[in-house]
Order: structure tokens, then C-alpha cells, then sequence
């Protein structure tokens, strides 16, 4: 009889054991999703942070006005984000991918004739500029209320 509830104890303790582990597991699955929700919302939210950092860049030059000139420091990447920048009607446009999908931020200018004195801002075939942020930082400057944006 002693063996036969030794027995029964044994198979009790595994049998709970298996039930927290497969608790933790699942748990652990759960939280680990959110945690991925939780990174890619903090990635979309510096993209939209560098959209808007270079919007107001332009903007600042817009009002300062004929003369000025600075160079800005910009990030790389916002996050893991590989973005590109585009200043599309009036607009800085971020696109970049994750997976098949694909994703974009904007902000508003407050002007729409913006430009470069160098190649590194290329029209797309839709009419927008691409901003090549590549080195980390851009010269901003405003020529006769044209705003110029180069690296």
C-alpha cells in the first residue's frame, strides 16, 4: 500500500508540475508579444519624432529668414528603423518596413519650396525629395526664402 501512494505522489507532483510550467509558458508567450507590441509602438513613435525634428528644422529656417544657416544633427535610424525622408508637398514623409509591410510618418512644413543645392536631395518620379540622412547630420539654409537642404 505504500508503494501505491508513493506512487500516487509522484505522479500528483508531475502532474501539477506540468500544469504551472505549461502556465508559465503560456504566460511567458503572452508577455512576450506585448513586449514586441510595446517596441514596435516606441519605433513608430521616434520615426514620427525625427519627421517632426526635421519639419521643424525647415520651419525655424522658414522664419528666421533669408541668411540663415545651420547644420542639424539627425538620427540614422529612429530606433532599429532604417527610414528614408522625403519632403513631398509641403510635408517630410518617413517610410520605412517592417516585414512585408510597409509604413510611413509625416509632418507638416509650413512651406512647400524646399530644395537642395547638391544631387543628395533627388526628386522621386511622384515630385518628392529624397532628405539622405545617411551621415547623421544635414545643412539647412534659406537663400532668398527658398529653403535648401543638404548634407
Amino acid at each position: 500500500m505504500d508503494r501505491l501512494k508513493r506512487g500516487q505522489a509522484a505522479f500528483e507532483f508531475i502532474s501539477y508540475f506540468s500544469l504551472f510550467l505549461l502556465v508559465f509558458v503560456i504566460a511567458l508567450a503572452y508577455m512576450s508579444n506585448e513586449e514586441i507590441k510595446e517596441i514596435r509602438m516606441r519605433e513608430d513613435f521616434l520615426a514620427k519624432e525625427v519627421a517632426y525634428q526635421l519639419a521643424s528644422e525647415v520651419d525655424f529656417a522658414v522664419q528666421a529668414g533669408d541668411g540663415y544657416s545651420r547644420f542639424t544633427q539627425i538620427p540614422v535610424r529612429a530606433g532599429t528603423i532604417d527610414y528614408k525622408a522625403y519632403v513631398k508637398n509641403g510635408f517630410i514623409e518617413l517610410n520605412w518596413t517592417r516585414g512585408n509591410n510597409a509604413f510611413f510618418a509625416i509632418a507638416p512644413l509650413s512651406t512647400s519650396d524646399v530644395s537642395s543645392t547638391t544631387l543628395l536631395l533627388t526628386p522621386t518620379p511622384d515630385n518628392a525629395y529624397f532628405i539622405n540622412a545617411s551621415k547623421g547630420f544635414l545643412r539647412i539654409n534659406n537663400t532668398g526664402g527658398r529653403i535648401y537642404v543638404d548634407q
